[in-house]
């Protein structure tokens, strides 16, 4: 299963108030994008503050929009979401404005930034009321960080506060937001540093894969390389990544072609031609009739220890 933080959420994460004094009231895509940065591991605690938080936020929306005066209304487009994601070292993927989709992506451990019309909010903590200090009438971003049981979503909000006036009014999250409600205008997966970069928009990921700490995934080579420089690619990558795989049990080599695979299987039981990885504690291996498998370790090596 995908780790949760004690909230049910996917990340821990750090939150603001977007409406700080005599600064934008606009600045909503800014602040998520903030949150989003601060995100670490459930069961870790993020590095960043909440000052920090309002600072990033503060200083990108006066680099992409001129200033952060209280008079600048100019928001966040879609543009320039991506350059900001780009920008901070987020990998991101833009996929449908649909909840159905949102849900799925979060529930594997991918939270997404979404755009929504302000009067399809409805936080459930409130009675289903719509959160917002004034007449909703725009749009709205917000991070979806988790989805419970009951398949509502919860978010991290950084305007869901009760005055305009004050900076520390905002409501502890995450929220619960009613997602049958729920008007999309935009979405976009942001990868947590962690994980593996989706292949595409729709291509969910078939297990819960977990970079190894200290390991890098690069998705584009679809190239896995661990802290000693070895690398893992193709179905042995795919392997490692959705086994949970112990971050010091790095591969003493490439994969390399074999027959037989195994020393002490039979070839009547399947132990044909093909390929294996041999790492620090484990072994990898697949033949044309088996998806790869962690090779018995103690059973090749009783079978060339030398007997008396």
């Amino acid at each position: 299963m995908v780790a949760l933080n004690s909230k049910g959420e996917v990340i821990n994460t750090v939150e603001a108030d977007q409406f700080q004094p005599s600064k934008s009231q606009f600045e909503c895509g800014y602040f998520a994008a903030a949150i989003a940065k601060s995100m670490v591991k459930p069961g870790t605690t993020p590095a960043m503050s909440v000052q920090q938080v309002i600072n990033d936020a503060e200083a990108w929306y006066a680099q992409y929009n001129g200033s952060d005066a209280a008079d600048n209304t100019a928001g966040m487009t879609s543009e320039q979401e991506y350059e900001l994601l780009a920008q901070i070292g987020l990998h991101f993927q833009a996929i449908a404005p649909d909840i159905a989709q949102v849900k799925a992506w979060v529930s594997w451990g991918y939270p997404v930034l979404i755009a929504v019309t302000e009067a399809s909010v409805h936080d459930l903590a409130l009675g289903g009321a719509n959160p917002y200090p004034w007449t909703p009438a725009g749009t709205h971003m917000i991070f979806v960080t988790g989805v419970n049981g009951a398949g509502q979503v919860l978010v991290r909000d950084s305007a869901n506060c009760t005055s305009l006036s004050d900076p520390n009014s905002l409501r502890p999250g995450p929220r619960t937001y009613d997602a049958s409600k729920l008007q999309l205008v935009s979405a976009t997966i942001v990868v947590p540093p962690w994980r593996p970069r989706p292949v595409s928009a729709t291509s969910l990921p078939t297990a819960d894969m977990q970079i190894p700490t200290g390991w890098n995934d690069d998705m584009p080579s679809a190239t896995l390389t661990a802290p000693n420089g070895q690398q893992v690619t193709g179905d042995f990558r795919l392997y490692v990544l959705s086994h949970a795989w112990d971050a010091v049990d790095v591969p003493m080599g490439p994969a390399q072609s074999a027959n037989p695979v195994e020393f002490g299987f039979s070839q009547a039981d399947g132990n044909n031609a093909g390929t294996r990885q041999v790492f620090m504690y484990s072994e990898l291996a697949s033949t044309s009739t088996r998806a790869p498998y962690r090779v018995s370790v103690g059973r090749e090596f009783w079978t060339l220890l030398p007997k008396e």
